[in-house]
């Protein structure tokens, strides 16, 4: 027996908390001390093993670190994995789970399972502790656009841990026979559970390092798990459950259904909610939501793999560029510097002087409170330096009441591809108004 096990009280069982030292999580006690539990805080290199206790909480991103590199032309991701420590901690858990004990995973961050770059994509599926147990043939993980606080709890012992830390970065789905429990939803989607009643898997926002919620975070998580723990081994195991009556199979069918179509309503939202970023976004982000307006939106086949990341080009059916874009956010409106730029890269591009080129620009992105604040005219002088310089300005704000005017069928992508072809000066949408300013 253990010393650990030596000092606990009757009744009380001893869990780790690994790898908190890496998000400053940890505190100046090694130990938080509980009625039902002691949480012993381990720093990411102990020598201790997971074994050696009932339960073991620990982290997203503890075995792997992703880093974002830039030079001046290009930039990519630099990954890096500490596979010995991660191979002997997955031995630990594996015998922690075959004796009985528990290991909750805390997801705090997106799994970032693939990277593309440069049209090449590398796949990070088993890198990190979490992915491991998490890669089962039935079962598939996708990580969202945003983190969403919007969880919908579906076990009591979780309710008030997810009603002041819950935060989702991803959603699962399953299929078949699984040893699945739902702890929480995001919308239909499963955001949170438990499998085979011994691995926890818990969306959250982590406390501040300097926060005084720290010690509240842990004893609501560890009160949580430990409850649920006690009632799972009294509830039917997961290989009971599978034993279905007539009545239960046919409510199981029409939940099946009804899920699906909140699943379409879900995803259908969610790429409407999308199209709306290029109201907000900036740099590289915003190139991809732009992109992702026009492709998803509006249907256009849009080539946006260039060094300079701001250039991207619309192409017709064969692959032939159609029109030239450039995409940039600017904390206040248009200058005539960037009308002079969209001219150099469609210059570099080797394209004539003449060849149909926008500029869509998302204006006024800091400290705008309301639509109209954000919806500030394009100065006269930049609208006749564009014309003078064959270049057509499209505000992002005019770019998705575009959109709407093609989901009210009032005007089609043919419409307004023929305007980017052919038009310069600003092109300004209002309503179901549609406006080309010249000067």
């Amino acid at each position: 027996m253990s010393k650990e096990e030596t000092e606990l009280r009757e009744g009380q069982i001893s869990i780790m908390v690994y790898g908190a030292d890496k998000f400053g999580l940890s505190f100046d006690s090694s130990e938080l001390d509980d009625r039902n539990y002691k949480l012993h805080f381990l720093p990411y290199d102990t020598e201790r093993r997971f074994s050696e206790f009932n339960g073991v909480i620990t982290f997203q991103r503890v075995f792997e670190k992703f880093e974002q590199k830039t030079s001046v032309y290009n930039a990519w991701t630099v990954h890096d994995c500490d596979l010995d420590a991660l191979d002997r901690r997955e031995k630990e858990a594996s015998i922690l789970i075959k004796n009985g004990g528990f290991i909750v995973f805390l997801l705090h961050t997106p799994f970032k399972d693939s990277v593309r770059e440069n049209s090449k994509t590398t796949h990070y599926l088993d890198t990190d502790l979490v992915k491991r147990f998490l890669n089962w043939d039935k079962l598939q993980r996708e990580d969202l656009d945003n983190r969403c606080t919007g969880i919908r709890c579906v076990r009591e012992e979780f309710r008030r841990f997810f009603e002041l830390y819950g935060a989702v970065w991803s959603v699962f789905s399953y299929y078949g026979s699984f040893p699945w429990r739902n702890l929480a939803f995001l919308g239909s989607r499963p955001a949170s559970m438990v499998i085979a009643d011994r691995l926890f898997f818990v969306p959250c926002l982590l406390p501040r390092k300097l926060n005084e919620r720290k010690e509240e975070f842990y004893h609501l998580l560890t009160d949580a798990v430990v409850t649920c723990v006690k009632k799972l081994c009294i509830d039917l195991p997961a290989w009971a459950d599978e034993f279905l009556l007539p009545k239960e199979q046919t409510l199981i069918e029409e939940q099946g259904q009804l899920s699906g179509r909140l699943e379409e309503i879900e995803k259908e939202h969610s790429t409407l909610t999308r199209f709306k970023r290029v109201l907000v976004g900036n740099d590289d982000g915003l190139v991809d939501d732009v992109v992702y307006l026009l492709t998803k939106g509006l249907g256009y086949r849009v080539n946006s793999d260039d060094n300079y990341r701001e250039d991207i080009q619309i192409l017709d059916e064969k692959g032939v560029p159609l029109v030239l874009g450039e995409v940039k956010g600017t904390t206040r409106g248009v200058k005539r510097e960037f009308i002079n730029q969209t001219d150099s890269h469609r210059e570099r591009a080797g394209l004539s002087s003449e060849f149909p080129t926008v500029l869509i620009i998302n204006t006024h992105t800091k400290n705008t409170r309301t639509l109209q604040e954000k919806d500030q005219e394009i100065p006269s002088e930049q609208v006749k330096h564009a014309v003078k310089m064959n270049i057509l300005i499209i505000r992002t704000l005019d770019l998705i009441r575009l959109l709407v005017l093609v989901q009210k069928t009032s005007l089609s992508p043919d419409n307004i591809m023929k305007i980017f072809q052919t038009e310069v000066g600003w092109l300004c949408v209002s309503g179901d108004d549609i406006r080309l300013h010249k000067e």
